[in-house]
């Protein structure tokens, strides 16, 4: 038994480590508008794919034998490297933290960061996002939500009372 547990560290390790050096080599390579959600996903797949068909192929390790152990593993990994990178991407507070550090005497008025990042930008930026994705609908220079932004937005606030949350984002 304790082989089986180990034989799943080590399978979902390693497609962990393939999967985080194809997404560094892929986005050094790809152009911004081709790097989306469904890549990241297929190069995980692909990634635990591989390893659980070379630990067959090379160990005789039969996937049965560490399916239902290493693939929550692998995707415990990927979800806590996917936040981290999320985070990196998307957080309007680590670009302004990094705006700092690479300052003059790494300080800024709050002016100079309005000149490095304006609100039209982070709003412009999402709402074209959202657009794109279709969560919103853009008609007569106004917008709307479409079905799957609505459903969301249902979930989100029906989360948010839960939570004692008022004011978010």
């Amino acid at each position: 038994m304790e082989s089986s547990v180990f034989d799943a560290i080590v399978v979902s390790m390693a497609s962990g480590a393939l999967f985080l050096t194809l997404h560094l080599v892929l986005w050094q390579w790809l152009a911004p508008e081709r790097k989306a959600v469904f890549l990241i996903v297929g190069v995980a797949v692909v990634s635990y794919g591989l390893m659980v068909a070379g630990s067959w192929m090379f160990l005789n390790l039969p996937p049965q034998m560490h399916l239902w152990t290493s693939g929550p593993l692998f995707m415990l990994l990927l979800m806590g490297y996917l936040h981290l990178y999320v985070g990196i991407e998307r957080s309007v507070s680590v670009r302004i933290l990094g705006e700092l550090v690479r300052a003059e005497e790494n300080r800024l008025t709050l002016e100079n960061l309005h000149e490095i990042y304006p609100y039209d930008y982070m709003i412009r930026h999402r709402v074209d996002l959202m657009v794109e994705t279709n969560w919103l609908i853009e008609s007569d220079e106004k917008y709307s939500c479409a079905a799957k932004g609505e459903s969301l937005s249902r979930v989100a606030i029906f989360l948010k009372k839960c939570y004692g949350m008022e004011l978010t984002g």
